[in-house]
């Protein structure tokens, strides 16, 4: 045999090394597959047998004694690749069964065996199965195809020789003719489970890829019930290099009787095989589940590749039973521990126990064979045992940080790499088989050497469960990306560690938006708040704090408004929305302020999104005292200041209204009228207002209620008749007819929702005939009329209407229309009838072309200045009346009487005072010449001698 030494196969089983510094957290995911479901042990339970698989046999070889004698063996051993199903043989000499030696490929996990005694003694459960030594063994279930088409299973024991390969009896892979069953090839599947027991597989599994056994034994299991017992060892590769994680014993082979009897021998199996013995709980020993120990030294050599034990009184725990078969016997020698046998087979009545011995060429075989094809010659690492200080299962809330974790990363191949960041990624799944696609916990990487047949154990790894998780039971586990084979790189199945995730709420503070833009004093306030659930956990109770904040972030400085509790329930994953209001306080009026939300109080786990500023601030500002229309100021006539530029709208939009018939930003005024008459209400230069903006005005009434303003009497955008109605101005005014007393609102905006400004208002109401165009009839009798309020808009009369020295003015004037149906003398009166100093004036023709007919300021014998006008009128012809005062500030109201006397007069009388006198004669002479009427006595138009002789014709003294 070729000398192999320990250097050039060493490995370092024990490396540990933590992760680069730089781990970047990966985002939270929205869904996680549905929970999965997995077989768990009854821990709580009394340890029952295994499940009876149908047509289960548990191998217990019967062997012949003395042994049969069959033709020499041929060298070779047969092999078969499971995944390909090809069966080849390969060539070596025949077996020399001489020589021998002892071998390990590498480091071990250093252990103590329970116990050991100079007699193979009792066995019992072993102690600490998943820690070395005990680990190393492992249970193994096979499945067969017969020649019918039949499929049934078995089960034996083996042993791990290297990370990915396990030592076993030939006649537990291999079935010839037995049982009447047929089968003359390898199993079709091998389950290997390492350090199982109680039910509880410690340390996962993994399945079998290539069997060999010896030619010796195959050949011969054609023949004959089992095969040539001489020749009962084989080996197999596995697709996980369970090795790894509980390491593994060297090979011994040959040597002389003697000195391998003198050896203490230990032996870890599962006996499956029903021997007649309870448990304390009634349960049937020798389940197949549970691993027993036992040791001492072999009594014989039944030939030189059987060694025996002698068990003249056999009972369950003295003796070897089926499912123990290919357990192996190994010795220790300087710490390192050798298997140099199997456990092979036993008579019916179980008073002995035979194991195969190893031999030079079937270690040579598995040394140079078996072991380099189950590694390869390629760096391949595998992601191995997830787990937290040692705990596979865990308990966590959604967003918990799990600290602590860590898995193995192994290259039990003979390729190595130099110093790398090899990638490495950590994943929560839905189920045990860990993929990319899962949700993506942590994403980094770890610095390695990787010899051949090393290990690094890489920790810590902290991750936290994404807050959104619903409760549910998941795995997490570890991917390398080391560009090579990719579908042994997670830790799937047992490598992966289960997490019971209980669900929670994370309630965020997603946005606070303000509903208007300007806060005022004492003002209530409304904004609209928006809060998000994280979590998978219905959220209950939230408690909300509002501040106002010169900046975008809440500090000790903060105006602080009050508190609020969410009114709902919020689901895992939604988003809630309501609506908050608060009184402005007073401090708010000059600055502009961010509105914040604070949760306060709620369900929660993340705190860094507790608090939310909105996106804009608002103004502070102090309204106009009247920007509701139930606070409007009263104003009576004339100018009243006034200032929208912070005021609101709080009125109704009017179709009637021009533009989109809303007036915006409104300020409100209440005016009760004094008489009734015509009111203007006005923001126009030329009509004595004023405005810097493009105002609106409305007007309601009479006597509306300020909390249904609906129907305006009156509402202009621009006044289409004097100039401020146009560009650049575009002011306003409004006319309408008032009662006397009657109260009147006024609103007073913009046009659009950016038009605010100052201006000054004028509200002036005037007599409904104020106007000479708006003058009203009157007929014969007396006439009730007031001039307050009236404006002045006749002209003066200096040189027919002057009295002491008044310029011949008449003020505040009304006026009366007035058509005779016969022709007389008119007279008009406000004798003692009036309360102030009034004017008289009569006129023909229209508003712009009067012909003055009389006038009378003060007549004779009336008290307070009160005037008579008398004058000849025409039948059917339009007259003026203009009632008015004698000077400024001359305003009042009284009864003008009206008579018409259409008597014919004397043809003498030319002053009209019944009596042909001095007085005619002298007025006729003041007219001789001209067309005056009154003088022209026969109506030729010019007064002279014809006229002068009809006057001198009736005169009567």
């Amino acid at each position: 045999m070729r000398e192999k030494t320990m250097t050039n196969m060493a490995m370092n089983l024990c490396a540990v090394v933590g992760l680069n510094a730089a781990v970047a957290m990966a985002a939270p995911v929205t869904t996680i597959d549905a929970e999965p479901e997995m077989w768990k042990p009854d821990t709580d339970q009394p340890l029952k047998p295994a499940p009876i698989i149908e047509d289960f046999i548990i191998d217990h070889p019967v062997a012949e004694d003395p042994p049969r004698k069959l033709p020499p063996a041929r060298g070779g051993f047969l092999i078969k690749d499971l995944n390909t199903g090809q069966t080849w043989e390969s060539p070596g000499l025949p077996p020399t069964l001489s020589g021998s030696g002892q071998m390990h490929t590498g480091s071990r996990i250093d252990g103590a065996e329970p116990w050991s005694d100079r007699n193979f003694g009792t066995m019992s459960l072993a102690n600490n199965p998943e820690s070395f030594p005990a680990n190393v063994n492992c249970r193994l279930t096979m499945t067969f195809t017969d020649s019918t088409g039949a499929q049934f299973s078995t089960g034996c024991s083996g042993t791990f020789i290297d990370p990915e390969t396990v030592l076993t009896a030939a006649h537990c892979v291999y079935y010839g003719v037995r049982d009447g069953r047929t089968v003359n090839d390898f199993a079709d599947t091998i389950v290997v489970h390492p350090a199982t027991h109680q039910g509880v597989n410690n340390l996962g599994s993994c399945n079998a890829t290539w069997i060999g056994a010896a030619v010796g034994y195959t050949d011969a299991a054609e023949n004959n019930a089992w095969g040539d017992w001489d020749w009962d060892v084989a080996a197999i590769a596995v697709d996980r290099a369970s090795g790894m994680l509980t390491g593994w014993h060297g090979l011994a082979w040959g040597g002389d009787c003697g000195p391998v009897l003198d050896k203490t021998y230990h032996n870890f199996a599962y006996p499956g095989e029903p021997c007649g013995g309870t448990d304390g709980a009634g349960n049937p020993l020798h389940n197949f589940q549970d691993m027993y120990y036992w040791s001492g030294t072999f009594d014989s050599c039944f030939t030189s590749t059987q060694l025996q034990m002698d068990t003249p009184n056999p009972n369950c725990f003295n003796t070897s039973w089926g499912g123990m078969s290919g357990s192996s016997a190994y010795y220790i020698d300087g710490g390192t521990r050798y298997c140099l046998a199997v456990c092979s087979n036993a008579p019916d009545d179980n008073t002995h126990a035979r194991y195969g011995k190893l031999w030079t060429e079937i270690a040579e075989w598995i040394f140079d064979e078996v072991m380099p094809i189950a590694r390869g010659e390629d760096l391949d690492l595998q992601a191995l045992d997830m787990n937290q200080n040692g705990a596979k299962q865990i308990a966590v809330d959604a967003y918990d940080l799990i600290t602590d974790l860590s898995f193995r990363s192994a290259n039990p191949t003979n390729g190595s790499a130099p110093s790398t960041d090899w990638p490495l990624s950590v994943h929560l799944s839905a189920n045990d088989f860990i993929s990319a696609t899962d949700t993506l916990l942590m994403d980094s990487n770890f610095n390695w050497t990787f010899d051949a047949m090393s290990s690094v154990n890489v920790t810590p790894i902290n991750v936290r469960i994404p807050v959104n998780t619903p409760t549910g039971d998941y795995f997490i586990g570890s991917i390398v990306d080391d560009s090579s084979v990719t579908s042994n790189n997670a830790t799937h199945g047992w490598d992966a560690i289960e997490v019971a995730v209980t669900a929670v709420s994370e309630i965020e503070a997603l946005a606070i938006t303000p509903l208007t833009s300007e806060l005022d004093n004492g003002e209530t306030f409304y904004a609209e708040l928006f809060l998000r659930n994280n979590g998978a956990a219905t959220a209950l109770d939230i408690d909300l704090a509002i501040y106002l904040s010169l900046d975008e972030t809440i500090s000790n400085d903060d105006l602080f408004i009050g508190e609020v509790t969410h009114g709902s329930d919020i689901l895992g994953g939604e988003t809630s929305t309501s609506e908050i209001s608060f009184p402005a306080p007073e401090e708010v009026v000059g600055q502009s302020w961010y509105l914040c939300l604070k949760i306060t109080h709620a369900p929660d786990v993340i705190l860094t999104n507790n608090t939310v500023a909105s996106l804009w601030a608002v103004d502070g500002v102090d309204r106009p005292s009247n920007d509701y229309a139930c606070l409007p100021q009263t104003i009576g006539d004339g100018l009243t200041a006034f200032d929208t530029t912070w005021a609101i709208t709080d009125g109704q939009e009017h179709e009637q209204c021009e533009y989109d018939g809303q007036t915006y930003n409104d300020v409100w005024f209440k005016y009760v009228a004094p008489i009734s008459g015509t009111l203007v209400v006005t923001t126009c230069e030329d009509l004595g207002g004023s405005a810097d903006y493009d105002t609106d005005i409305v007007v309601y009434g009479p006597d509306p209620s300020c909390s249904s303003l609906q129907t305006p009497l009156g509402c202009n955008d621009d006044d289409p008749v004097n100039p401020c109605g146009n560009s650049p101005d575009y002011h306003s005014t409004v006319t309408v007819e008032t009662e006397a007393g009657g109260t009147y609102y006024i609103r007073v905006g913009g046009y659009s929702a950016g038009d605010v400004g100052t201006g000054s208002l004028l509200v002036d109401v005037r007599p409904f005939n104020d106007d000479c165009q708006e003058a009203d009839i009157i007929g014969l009798g007396d006439t009730a009329f007031s001039t307050v309020q009236a404006t002045t808009d006749g002209p003066a009369h200096p040189d027919d209407c002057e009295t002491a020295g008044d310029g011949g003015v008449t003020v505040d004037d009304i006026w009366y229309v007035f058509t005779p149906d016969c022709s007389g003398t008119f007279t008009a009166s406000t004798c003692n009838q009036a309360d102030y100093d009034t004017d008289l004036v009569l006129y023909t023709g229209d508003c712009g072309d009067l012909t003055l007919v009389a006038c009378n300021d003060d007549s004779p014998n009336c008290t307070g200045y009160s005037s008579i006008l008398e004058a000849q009128v025409e039948a059917n012809t339009v007259y003026l009346l203009r009632v008015g005062g004698y000077d400024i500030g001359e305003q009042g109201s009284g009864v003008i009487t009206t008579d018409l006397d259409c008597t014919p007069p004397s043809k003498g009388d030319v002053d009209g005072d019944g009596d042909t006198d001095i007085d005619d004669l002298l007025l006729l002479i003041s007219y001789w010449g001209t067309n005056n009427p009154s003088g022209d006595l026969n109506n030729d138009g010019i007064v002279d001698v014809n006229d002068l002789l009809i006057l001198l014709g009736v005169f009567d003294g």
